[in-house]
């Protein structure tokens, strides 16, 4: 799914309106890895949001393959997958991953079952066992067997492995790395770890702080499995940490071009 943002603008009203993004420009093509970092509070969920049409912009426009976002999601083309991995306590493993397929597109027969895909992240032997029982990295595996029942053109990953301990995570995003490849869906993936975004996008966007801005637009070229040792890597690691200012001097970062 290709994902076009042009020149997205989002306040939230009330009694002091605040400003969430403004004149946000950006294309995703299809099958793209794109991983968007910020400061905590910028804007980066709102940007899902627009993207998976839970929010109406102020002013801009956001099209998933040309359609607006909430006509794709009632295509079911869209999966969004958060911190919290939202498993009914009363059901199984196996019912929690097949609630999605109740949401289906009707258009098509799905293309995996509640039980594979639970054998794809590792968790058929937990078809019988409640959400009270599995790990924390566990829960998160079986909301992403969720995600990959959904059969959808575009995830909407919102820091989905945040609240997991640095070895899970690692752990985690590997495997979803293997399994999105034979798949290929557009990822939006919003992260506040630098180094799990250069370890798995093909791209990573670098938002300024509220309102959110296109800081930099920075292509990860290098194979996987990347490693934190290789001098490409850490270029474009000091690049992001300058351009969100944590090397102690920000400056604008779009293709090429840098601007103190």
């Amino acid at each position: 799914m290709q994902v076009s943002i042009r020149s997205l603008s989002h306040t939230y009203p009330g009694r002091q309106p605040r400003q969430a993004l403004a004149e946000l420009s950006l294309e995703i093509p299809s099958g793209q890895f794109v991983a968007i970092v910020g400061p905590s509070g910028c804007g980066k969920s709102t940007l899902l949001r627009l993207a998976a049409g839970l929010l109406t912009p102020t002013s801009g426009h956001v099209f998933l393959d040309g359609e607006p976002p909430r006509q794709a999601s009632r295509a079911r083309r869209t999966a969004w997958m958060a911190q919290s991995p939202a498993l009914l306590p009363w059901l199984t493993g196996k019912a929690n991953a097949a609630l999605a397929l109740r949401f289906h597109r009707t258009d098509a027969p799905p293309r995996l079952t509640a039980e594979k895909a639970l054998r794809m992240v590792g968790l058929a032997d937990a078809a019988g066992t409640y959400p009270f029982a599995l790990s924390g990295g566990m829960q998160q595996r079986l909301a992403l067997a969720r995600t990959l029942l959904l059969d959808a053109d575009l995830w909407l990953m919102d820091e989905p492995f945040a609240a997991l301990d640095e070895l899970t995570r690692e752990q985690l995003a590997a495997e979803l790395l293997e399994l999105w490849r034979p798949l290929r869906p557009s990822v939006m993936w919003v992260t506040h770890n630098i180094h799990e975004a250069l370890r798995l996008a093909d791209r990573v966007v670098v938002l300024s702080p509220r309102p959110a801005r296109l800081l930099a637009d920075l292509a990860v070229e290098l194979p996987h499995p990347r490693r934190e040792s290789d001098p490409a890597y850490q270029n474009l690691l000091g690049r992001v940490r300058a351009t969100l200012g944590l090397n102690g001097e920000a400056h604008t970062v779009v293709g090429e071009e840098e601007t103190r």
